[in-house]
């Protein structure tokens, strides 16, 4: 234990440069769900997968649900489906807001396609490694139960809800199988305050197990992790959400038009998109610019998806799989900024 506080330690003082986010992207892609990208996806995603009922379920001792015996390849072609329309929202939404600036000169809504820019794009990065965050609907809720009574008897059920899922591998999975683990999202917090609040903690819990096992790259690992948590979080509020609702419902930031030439964010926002990866950092203080530092953190979001999915695309292309619709989607805004 006191050699692993002392990685975390040591990992704190790696200063983290902008160009990092490269390495942070290789060390993510590293642990991507086997042949992500190689076929085409399933319609409806891990949805519709829940539906089917190819799984064995089973009680934790968390008293959280487990789905054991999964095909690695059937639930792959299930979620890439999912991670398919993160990373291609996320990408499009970062042209978009670069082009409505340069365009337009508009501020507001560039900040804000930015910040969804960065929620998708983290959605897409915990979706190709086998986690998400899922609202299951009374018809996949239904469907769950019926498989769970097979199993487990008559008096079990699954209710709807927002969940968390990730794979481990079960000690009943045979070769090819893995283990999907569901675990309840309490209500009460916002839709993306939940959901960055469980991002931030799968990135933290997969650097600490790249960690315990002694992973390549463990240390940077859990250096990148530490400081984007830090970033994205201040203390237990959700900093990046704040910043957000701010912007979109109190119109603060003097980000709206029309908008003066002393304005906040017309000077924390790049006016062209060629100086964008200048903006892709971490190190910006946020009592002290707090719009860049926010603009700043979105736009290293955004671009681990944009690196991660460029090398997803790289064995990804069969007809209508994902590399064909990323090269698609690269080309027909390659001229929108």
């Amino acid at each position: 234990m006191v050699e692993f506080e002392g990685i975390f330690r040591k990992a704190i003082d790696i200063e983290i440069e902008p160009l990092m986010v490269e390495d942070f992207a290789r060390i993510l892609h590293s642990g991507v769900l086997p042949g992500l990208g190689r076929s085409t996806a399933i319609a409806g995603g891990f949805k519709n997968w829940v539906i089917g009922g190819a799984y064995v379920p089973q009680s934790s001792t968390s008293g959280n649900l487990l789905l054991e015996r999964v095909s690695v390849e059937a639930f792959t072609r299930a979620v890439s489906f999912d991670y398919d329309r993160f990373a291609l929202a996320a990408h499009e939404s970062r042209i978009v807001a670069l082009s409505e600036r340069e365009k337009f000169g508009a501020v507001g809504w560039p900040i804000l396609k930015q910040y969804y820019s960065a929620f998708f794009a983290a959605h897409a990065v915990m979706r190709s490694r086998g986690a998400g965050v899922v609202r299951i609907d009374a018809v996949q809720a239904q469907a769950i139960t019926a498989t769970m009574r097979v199993y487990l008897g008559d008096d079990v059920r699954f209710s709807s809800g927002t969940y968390y899922y990730f794979i481990t591998k079960g000690k009943n999975d045979a070769t090819g199988e893995t283990t999907v683990n569901f675990s309840p999202l309490k209500d009460g917090k916002g839709v993306h305050e939940s959901f960055w609040h469980t991002f931030v903690n799968y990135i933290e819990l997969e650097a600490t197990r790249a960690a315990q096992l002694g992973l390549s790259d463990n240390q940077d690992f859990v250096a990148y992790s530490l400081k984007l948590k830090q970033s994205i979080m201040s203390g237990n509020t959700v900093w990046i959400s704040k910043i957000r609702n701010e912007i979109n419902y109190q119109h603060d930031y003097q980000s709206w038009m029309p908008i003066s030439k002393k304005s906040i964010s017309k000077k924390a926002i790049p006016s062209t998109s060629d100086d964008y990866r200048s903006y892709v950092r971490l190190d910006v203080t946020k009592s002290e610019n707090p719009i860049k530092s926010f603009f700043c953190l979105c736009c290293y979001i955004s671009e681990l998806n944009y690196l991660i999915a460029n090398r997803v695309s790289l064995n990804s292309k069969a007809g209508g799989s994902f590399g064909q619709k990323w090269e698609r989607l690269i080309a027909s805004t390659s001229s929108a900024v």
